[in-house]
């Protein structure tokens, strides 16, 4: 069963209601609030009657729930009247839901197989033969991998391979981090790249989502460490047709080890829109048919299976020239072939415009409106488009350092930015220049186009990081410079509220550029907010609420600072407050975001 509860009232969950029905034959069971509440004075208010609770039932019966209750502001007489009106209705028959494969992410999902437009998995997140890479990872940083994801998705990539096949490191630990560092960071689903069992659960419990394990063999020993992994978690599981022996030369043999790791699959309690197919790719060095086998696996699978497919494209050009060239013609030929989901870089130019290309030559590009939206205004014979524009690098060669610096900042750069800090203090820049001319001057052309809807919250977050890194290096360079360390701000959700999301951001934010930030948590007492105002002689607190049924609480907060007479100024925030309600409360600002947050404690103490 799948269902929603509390936070709406029943008209608002009609047609959420009716998004779950469209993708799952489950029961859905919808208890929605007595009404969308009000704030009457300081208490909340669920307006709606039982009759009138009652009224709504037939038309989420009819969107396809198949229980209906209901939550907050409910008595008994609404439940009365709700299968009162249950019991008198015969609702709409929910129409059967084919299975589909489908990856999801915390906040989105991707959908895969042969009626659907083919996707790209991006590669890029992978150490092997990028030395680079390979040591930042060895070293703790993600800096690279975070830009390769962001890089990747704006190019077009639905989903994101994650590789940590760096040796001497821990597995299990390394991946945890990646999948939690990039959950976080885009929206995209996730492919968690690995023959580690260790390394795979522990990438799995940390994915809030459902992701592609890439991928498990027919050797038994894979297939009995690998497959329960997938039914525990609700993971897709990528089949690949390797055994004991020689690699499989043929599409048959293929086919055939396919079959036994579908069968296991299987028994283990995994379903057909659990599966995935790879073909199989291996260099044509190996064989100058090995391509034809690949492209003739692929029609197979599709006759046989059905399954979406999945391939890395590169492997085919390993060691020839020309292997942008080879890989683009590869790829068109396995689209036409049965080819959902390549696994291949975005950011090659070559590469990107035969996917888009196939994909509007077989049908999946109405009007060629996206082969046209990329290419339309490039001169014939280029491969650029607008994805490799818009993912173009930024320079950190002015010969201005400060100017330097803040670009860094601007891109998330952490560890160039700490360079570039190391490189500025040692050559006489004042660190009180850098602090305001490059690292605040970075977080307002951030926070600008943040407001402007030209960047997002992660690339806020990582740009913070980035500045916060700055701090700490002038910090370390020159413990005694003065500037550096601002206000003490302390921050927390009111009594009753175990929300936090927005908090931490805004915390984070905060000390990222400079603050001292005390996080008090959630569901905190006035009085401990008062307290902790006078022991750490702060200047400034933010509150937030979540919820309706907590917003009294914002007043009673500040009203016991008032009367504790603390000169802290007030910031108040949360989904559910406005304006005009912290100018009743008596909060001396209102924050609307993160990013306002910070540019309003700035004004507030004068350091803007």
């Amino acid at each position: 069963m799948v269902g929603i509860n509390c936070s709406l009232g029943p008209e608002q969950l009609i047609p959420l209601v009716e998004r779950l029905a469209s993708v799952t034959n489950l029961p859905i069971s919808a208890q929605p609030n007595a009404g969308m509440p009000m704030l009457v004075g300081r208490e909340t208010v669920f307006p709606l009657s039982p009759e009138e609770m009652g009224s709504y039932v037939p038309a989420l019966l009819d969107a396809g729930a198949t229980y209906v209750g209901a939550c907050c502001g409910s008595t008994p007489l609404h439940i009365k009247a709700i299968a009162e009106a249950a019991g008198n209705h015969t609702p709409k028959e929910r129409p059967e839901i084919a299975p589909f494969t489908a990856f999801t992410s915390r906040t989105g999902f991707v959908k895969v197989g042969h009626t659907e437009k083919p996707i790209i998995i991006g590669e890029r997140i992978n150490p092997t033969g990028r030395k680079v890479l390979a040591k930042e990872i060895k070293e703790g940083s993600f800096a690279m991998v975070k830009r390769d994801a962001l890089a990747q998705v704006a190019a077009g990539a639905a989903v994101l391979d994650v590789n940590m096949g760096v040796p001497d490191v821990d597995p299990a630990a390394i991946m945890k981090r990646a999948i939690m560092e990039l959950s976080m960071l885009v929206d995209v689903p996730l492919s968690i790249d690995t023959m580690d069992a260790a390394a795979m659960e522990a990438g799995l419990k940390m994915y809030p989502g459902r992701p592609l394990i890439n991928s498990v063999n027919a050797e038994p020993e894979q297939l009995a460490q690998v497959l329960p992994l997938a039914k525990r978690y609700g993971a897709t599981l990528l089949c690949l047709p390797l055994g004991r022996g020689d690699l499989p030369a043929t599409a048959e043999q293929r086919v055939e080890l396919a079959k036994e790791i579908v069968l296991a699959a299987y028994e283990n309690g995994l379903r057909s829109q659990d599966l995935l197919l790879d073909p199989l790719v291996l260099t044509l060095a190996s064989g100058q048919d090995s391509a034809v086998q690949t492209l003739r696996t692929l029609a197979m699978y599709k006759e046989t299976f059905g399954f979406p497919t999945v391939m890395g494209l590169s492997n085919v050009s390993f060691g020839l020239p020309q292997r942008p060239y080879l890989n683009s013609q590869f790829l068109t030929m396995a689209v036409s072939h049965g080819l959902t989901a390549p696994i291949l870089n975005p950011l090659n130019a070559t590469v990107k415009k035969a996917f888009v290309a196939a994909r509007t030559l077989l049908g999946f590009d109405p009007a060629a409106a996206e082969f046209i939206a990329d290419y339309g205004l490039d001169e014939e014979g280029t491969v650029t488009s607008s994805a490799s524009k818009k993912v173009a690098t930024v320079s950190f060669n002015s010969d201005d350092p400060l100017e330097n610096i803040q670009h860094a900042v601007e891109q998330g750069e952490k560890e160039l930015v700490i360079e570039l800090v190391e490189k500025a203090l040692a050559d006489g820049v004042d660190p009180l220049k850098i602090t305001k001319h490059a690292l605040s001057e970075a977080m307002n052309v951030v926070g600008e186009k943040f407001g402007a809807g030209k960047v997002f919250l992660p690339q806020v977050m990582l740009a913070a990081e980035a500045m916060q890194g700055a701090f700490q290096t002038i910090k370390r360079v020159l413990p005694d410079s003065g500037g550096i360390t601002r206000d003490t701000v302390i921050v927390a959700t009111v009594k009753g509220d175990i929300h936090d999301l927005g908090k931490n951001i805004v915390a984070a934010l905060l000390e990222n550029n400079g603050y001292r930030v005390v996080d008090l948590g959630k569901d905190v007492d006035p009085e401990e907010i008062v307290a902790a105002v006078k022991r750490e002689n702060a200047t400034v607190v933010g509150i937030c609420s979540l919820m309706t049924t907590t917003m009294p609480m914002i007043d009673v907060t500040i009203e016991a600072i008032r009367e504790a007479g603390l000169p802290a100024k007030v910031l108040v925030g949360g989904a559910v407050l406005t304006q005009e309600y912290a100018d009743k409360a008596g909060a001396d600002s209102y924050a609307k975001d993160g990013i306002t947050a910070v540019n309003i404690v700035k004004k507030l103490l004068g350091d803007d």
